[in-house]
């Protein structure tokens, strides 16, 4: 999974931390943490990724510095619209926009995805900064290869209600949770769909639509 240095950085601090304060016994690192053994698991494994606010009292613990999460800057960083045959840009310039990573898709909490503490954040060039509530997502599954790569980000708009058939969208599919799909209108139901051919099309109720599409996705950012 693609993360930011800094995320990258601050697990290599916590895992070196497990392994050397706890013999690598994640049950016990979470009990002495006061956090939930499940979620650090998952932390771990790059299942989840957790938020500056959660990871902080660990940090704070191992006498590691969180800062007040500047934008940072990727090397080899890569962006582009999701329209078909997009070119890709290379994320580099002074005092560039920054945008706000909300974890990734397969998350089962009910948290309100565009108002919760940001894990970390990401730069992008200005084009791409059109609508001051973007959040990024990453991207966990291969559902939407070859046009959204496994780690890849993604630059996420609330839904304002407008559906564009066959759109990107981030929709909300209990019991999986957050996911990444076209969205496509068929005989009166949502139909998911992936690029990648191996995932089958779901579909999924139309009633109470605007409560299943949480965004449309405007742009992938990843590292090259």
């Amino acid at each position: 999974m693609i993360m930011s240095i800094f995320f990258q950085t601050v697990m290599d601090a916590v895992r070196q931390a497990v392994k050397d304060q706890f013999d690598g016994n994640v049950s016990k690192a979470s009990q002495c943490w006061g956090i939930s053994g499940d979620n650090l698991h998952k932390w771990l494994r790059g299942d989840r990724i957790p938020t500056l606010e959660k990871i902080s009292p660990i940090l704070d613990r191992l006498g590691k510095f969180t800062p007040d999460a500047p934008a940072l800057q990727e090397e080899r960083a890569v962006i582009r619209r999701v329209a078909p045959h997009a070119p890709s840009e290379i994320v580099r310039g002074e005092s560039l926009p920054r945008i706000p990573v909300m974890g990734g898709t397969g998350a089962d909490d009910d948290v309100e995805i565009f108002q919760s503490a940001p894990s970390y954040w990401i730069s992008v060039l200005p084009q791409y900064k059109t609508n001051k509530e973007t959040i990024g997502l990453v991207v966990y599954g291969d559902s939407m290869e070859p046009t959204i790569h496994k780690g890849a980000i993604v630059g996420v708009i609330p839904f304002d209600g407008t559906f564009n058939e066959g759109g990107i969208y981030l929709v909300q599919r209990p019991p999986f949770g957050r996911t990444i799909k076209r969205v496509k209108l068929q005989g009166g139901q949502l139909v998911l769909l992936s690029d990648n051919a191996a995932y089958e099309p779901a579909p999924l109720p139309f009633e109470g639509y605007e409560n299943i599409i949480l965004g449309r996705v405007v742009w992938v950012w990843q590292m090259v």
